[in-house]
């Protein structure tokens, strides 16, 4: 079975990684400084201000600490994955 809190790396091309993930409007910001402070790990992007998504954006040498970190911040931003990635990601 696999856990629905559990993010889902989605391949963009050979050299990128995304994560799609619904976040309440009020940590969109929040998420972006995590991201900041692990320099490297992850680009973060917001797609649907209104609908609160962002993609996070890695390599597929990194997608396990982007996992790790996403895993580390989860109790500071109330994250959850997207079901599938937005139309036009």
């Amino acid at each position: 079975m696999v856990d629905q809190l559990e993010p889902i790396p989605v391949a963009i091309d050979t050299d990128t990684v995304a994560f799609y993930l619904e976040v309440p409007r009020s940590h969109v910001v929040l998420i972006t400084v995590f991201f900041e402070l692990y320099d490297g790990v992850g680009t973060v992007r917001t797609l649907d201000k209104e609908g609160a998504v962002v993609c996070v954006l890695t390599t597929p040498s990194q997608v396990q600490d982007c996992i790790g970190v996403l895993k580390a911040i989860r109790e500071h931003v109330a994250w959850v994955p997207c079901s599938e990635p937005p139309a036009g990601a």
